[in-house]
């Protein structure tokens, strides 16, 4: 998904939808890798806002499947001390 998010910005013929076409290239790209990869549960738990772009919605299916890490929410140098 990143990387399609920078193609679409880097470059106007891949970023922008061309004439007689819904969805730029990029878009189209991220579309076609969510359907053929979202479970319907993934689904459920992900909903698109109205001005998300689908590589949006693609980079939000790939964060929902990395583990969650603690110290990505409270920062490095946390120590959970047992009471």
């Amino acid at each position: 998904a990143d990387g399609l998010a920078q193609l679409g910005r880097t470059s106007a013929r891949f970023g922008i939808p061309r004439f007689g076409q819904e969805r730029s290239l990029a878009n189209e790209a991220a579309r076609q890798r969510f359907r053929q990869s979202a479970t319907e549960d993934e689904r459920s738990r992900l909903s698109k806002y109205d001005d998300e772009s689908v590589v949006g919605l693609l980079r939000a299916l790939e964060q929902l499947r990395q583990p969650l890490c603690f110290c990505e929410i409270v920062g490095y140098g946390f120590k959970n001390t047992p009471r």
